[in-house]
């Protein structure tokens, strides 16, 4: 674990977007660390320049199912629009700290829901983000069922504050999110772990990533850097045929419902990262929909629309989520 900066307050404060904590001075074995870092990535190639086109993507609501089991597991997607406004709020932070504003740019909020019913716990991730380059803003992790808490990454232009917000008490614990006053700020800056990133992305903006066509259109894999929870990983987008698949879901356009059922052909995509990996320090594990190991995700080779996800879910093993239902936008 690459340690961050911390402090800790017991103050009430709503902190679904702007709350900050003063930062702290590193301490010296993490900035060597970050330092070794770069080091340990010759085995990725530098990270590519992402163009993406948002308007590909022409979908606003994703349903998926475990195959083996589709009542206890589920993975619902959703993209909508943000306000002038709520950019504003997201960008405000200490003076200095923020990234700069882009003029004039889209900025989308997705929204993933993922339900284990079997274990009573649910995980919904909201992360804000420049569509043209799938670079983050803010992402915020909410946990429910047990142990359950809030955790919000703010991408600035050094590095990313988290803050992690918990129930004081069994009392707290019935309110929302917003009320709750354990708070825990810590600091991961980015070092030379950015060097060679032309942008920095998030592991489940991957997803938006495969969605806008953008690996399955390259001769070579689309290299990243991605921010997992406390550092920069590397990671790599492949596709290639994918074989068929059977795909049995609802359709939805505006009020016109549609069940398709077809065999279809499909396109690969295979997610690896290359985590910072230094002699003492355990590797951080990648999570992408909080999916681990090998991840995939298989796009119609007609249309771009994700027909499957993939990867590891600890305690249940390798699942297949297929999907069950997709919303087009208007």
């Amino acid at each position: 674990m690459i340690a961050g900066t911390s402090a800790t307050t017991n103050a009430a404060t709503n902190a679904t977007t702007n709350a900050v904590v003063g930062r702290k001075a590193v301490a010296g074995p993490a900035v060597l660390i970050m330092c070794l870092v770069s080091l340990m990535w010759s085995t990725a190639e530098a990270a590519s320049p992402v163009d993406i086109d948002g308007a590909a993507v022409a979908w606003s609501r994703l349903e998926f199912r475990a195959a083996s089991r589709p009542n206890d597991l589920s993975v619902e997607v959703k993209l909508s629009d943000v306000s002038p406004e709520q950019v504003a709020a997201l960008l405000q932070s200490s003076p200095g700290d923020g990234p700069a504003p882009t003029p004039d740019a889209t900025v989308l909020q997705m929204t993933s829901t993922i339900d284990v019913f079997v274990t009573g716990r649910a995980y919904q991730t909201d992360i804000w983000f420049y569509s043209a380059e799938a670079s983050p803003l803010q992402r915020r992790r909410d946990k429910t069922g047990g142990d359950a808490n809030r955790k919000i990454f703010q991408y600035l232009a050094d590095g990313v504050r988290r803050l992690r917000l918990e129930p004081n008490g069994s009392a707290e614990a019935k309110l929302a999110p917003e009320n709750w006053t354990r708070i825990k700020e810590n600091f991961y800056p980015y070092g030379a772990a950015r060097t060679g990133c032309s942008a920095l992305s998030d592991p489940n903006l991957l997803f938006f990533i495969a969605s806008a066509g953008t690996v399955t259109g390259r001769a070579e894999p689309l290299a990243l850097c991605v921010f997992n929870k406390q550092s920069i990983h590397r990671v790599q987008l492949s596709a290639d045929v994918g074989g068929t698949l059977e795909a049995d879901y609802l359709e939805i356009k505006g009020t016109a419902q549609n069940q398709v059922r077809r065999k279809t052909a499909v396109r690969k995509v295979r997610v690896q990262a290359f985590p910072p990996e230094v002699d003492g320090v355990s590797p951080e594990p990648f999570e992408f929909f909080e999916l681990g190991g090998e991840i995939e995700i298989d796009l119609d080779a007609e249309n771009g629309l994700p027909l499957r996800i993939a990867g590891e879910i600890g305690g249940l093993g390798r699942v297949d989520f297929l999907l069950s239902e997709v919303t087009w936008q208007p």
